[in-house]
């Protein structure tokens, strides 16, 4: 007979609540949405990314512009916990984590609320009957494009090619969008100077993979 262990960070969440501000996976409560657009309201730029794991990237983000607000949404108790932990210990204070699945994003923000959208190494569901389940889709475009600024941008990163090209072929179909960076050797392009890697990417790059990157703008 097995029995479940529990998972210890689910009761360490409510500690940070100041920093994680929303934390469900079912419908947000309308409490929590109030709680978040009144401190989306103290900031002029907004920047989110969606998964946003132990925080590294998201953390460098805030560091490097302190007068914008960065929102990471990651599902996992530990990653979520973890990255406020260690922005607090290194003194970022214009970051926040939602504890919440990425579904939520249109009822989190309201319209023209985000300067960028940062989606890092996503899983690329490889087998096609999985295809269905990938976050680069057209309803995240879709979605993106109503949340998203005029000259708001979506940034793409994956080490996984043919995903990369389908979703850079969707986005050449779609006319609110404008590809503005593309390359499929980040670490051999121009793009390279202003990058900051997570920890897949470190992983990648330690066993020689390539990694593919896109860019593209709002045009409403």
């Amino acid at each position: 007979m097995t029995s479940s262990v529990p998972n210890p960070y689910v009761s360490l969440i409510p500690t940070v609540a100041h920093r994680i501000p929303v934390n469900t996976t079912r419908e947000v409560p309308r409490a929590e949405i109030e709680a978040l657009q009144r401190l989306l309201s103290l900031s002029s730029k907004i920047y989110c990314e969606i998964g946003s794991g132990s925080g590294a990237h998201l953390i460098e983000r805030a560091r490097r512009d302190p007068e914008s607000l960065y929102i990471g949404i990651e599902l996992r108790y530990k990653r979520a916990y973890r990255t406020v932990l260690k922005a607090e210990r290194e003194g970022v204070e214009n970051l926040y984590v939602l504890r919440t699945d990425a579904r939520h994003l249109p009822t989190l923000f309201e319209e023209r609320k985000l300067d960028g959208i940062y989606v890092n190494f996503p899983d690329p569901w490889d087998k096609r009957r999985w295809h269905k389940n990938r976050m680069m889709s057209r309803e995240f475009f879709d979605n993106s494009k109503n949340l998203l600024k005029e000259g708001g941008y979506v940034s793409y990163k994956t080490d996984h090619q043919e995903y990369f090209e389908s979703t850079v072929a969707l986005l050449e179909t779609l006319e609110e969008y404008r590809i503005e960076e593309i390359t499929r050797d980040l670490y051999a392009s121009p793009y390279l100077e202003e990058n900051v890697p997570t920890e897949f990417e470190r992983l990648f790059r330690s066993k020689g993979l390539p990694i593919y990157y896109v860019k593209a703008t709002s045009k409403k």
